[in-house]
């Protein structure tokens, strides 16, 4: 970038002041990728990034580049106002009601102001907003939760003009198919294993109990009882075990939480259904079935269902009602919720 500071728009001296974001390299050591990020005087500017990927051979691939050209820290007004006004502002927009435990703010982190203590409190944050080549103006960047929805609001920190706002709630309408071990006679409609037998033997014996079938249910996340659910499991478009409510996934390397590669399973069209054959268990030998290494998908697509009903289930009970999740086991199948 410093080699091509024409191309950019973006000055030598203010390439040097750009923000590491990210520096990452896969494990197979053949693809880089590093993201930076614009700032003037400490405050970020809109979408102001640029990305790159890289060869093993650091050869670039590819560069996105949304950095805002022409800009001079020196010549952008400092002024943001009051962040208490930005919050009016937005919130008239969105016809938001500032509620009493909003009326007061405090710096949470720098340039970031919390408005009330509250887990779901409004924030505004300082941003600048480029109108134009070599025009920044300043801006508060602020988040409202709503009961339902939630937004981001740009609003003019002179003028309160809303420059920029989103809806960052997703809604899902799609269904998604998971092909599963199920049990309808249980409050979760989930089995215990391919070989339920509960209540078992106080002390092993060599009864096993009978094989069942998976069962393709076709879920959007919201039917009844659980309609609060307005997000669904899998957002729309989605076709991992990554959804709104959990993510179900292997983590089998050595970081924690659920592999970047390979991690969650991933559907054909939104249908998790994928061969497998556990065999019947025998009371001496191998019993004659799939591989355990075939069931990964198998094993992300259970986790996902159970996980979901769980959560849907815990938060339909009432409040004296506590769920415990379920734990991570090291190597195996994680459920992130």
């Amino acid at each position: 970038m410093t080699d091509n500071d024409q191309l950019t728009g973006v000055s030598v001296e203010h390439v040097a002041k750009l923000k590491l974001a990210s520096d990452y390299k896969n494990p197979e050591d053949d693809l880089a990728m590093a993201e930076y990020e614009q700032e003037l005087n400490g405050v970020p500017v809109f979408r102001g990034s640029v990305k790159a990927g890289f060869t093993k051979r650091n050869q670039i691939v590819r560069v996105i580049n949304n950095l805002a050209p022409g800009l001079d820290e020196t010549e952008v007004s400092t002024d943001f106002g009051d962040p208490a006004q930005a919050l009016v502002a937005a919130a008239s927009l969105i016809d938001h009601k500032i509620s009493g435990s909003e009326a007061s703010f405090s710096e949470t982190a720098p340039s970031k102001y919390t408005f009330g203590g509250s887990d779901f409190a409004p924030t505004a944050e300082k941003i600048y907003f480029p109108t134009e080549p070599g025009v920044a103006v300043p801006a508060w960047r602020v988040l409202i939760w709503e009961p339902v929805e939630a937004y981001y609001i740009i609003v003019d920190a002179q003028s309160g003009t809303m420059l920029w706002r989103k809806k960052i709630t997703d809604d899902q309408t799609q269904q998604a198919t998971f092909n599963v071990y199920t049990n309808p006679n249980a409050m979760v409609n989930v089995a215990d294993n391919p070989f339920p037998m509960t209540p078992g033997p106080t002390t092993p014996n060599g009864v096993q109990g009978s094989p069942l079938a998976r069962t393709l249910i076709a879920r959007v996340g919201n039917e009844a009882p659980y309609t609060f659910n307005n997000l669904g499991w899998i957002t729309d478009g989605g076709n991992t075990t990554d959804g709104n409510n959990v993510q179900a996934g292997l983590d089998r390397d050595i970081s924690n939480g659920v592999d970047a590669t390979n991690g969650v399973a991933v559907g054909t069209s939104r249908v998790f259904d994928f061969p497998f054959n556990p065999g019947v268990p025998v009371a001496s030998g191998t019993p004659a079935g799939d591989s355990p290494l075939i069931t990964f998908n198998v094993d992300s697509t259970e986790v996902d269902v159970v996980t979901n009903q769980l959560t849907e289930t815990a938060h339909g009970l009432p409040n004296i009602v506590r769920h415990a999740p379920i734990p991570r086991h090291p190597g195996g199948p994680r459920n992130e919720s």
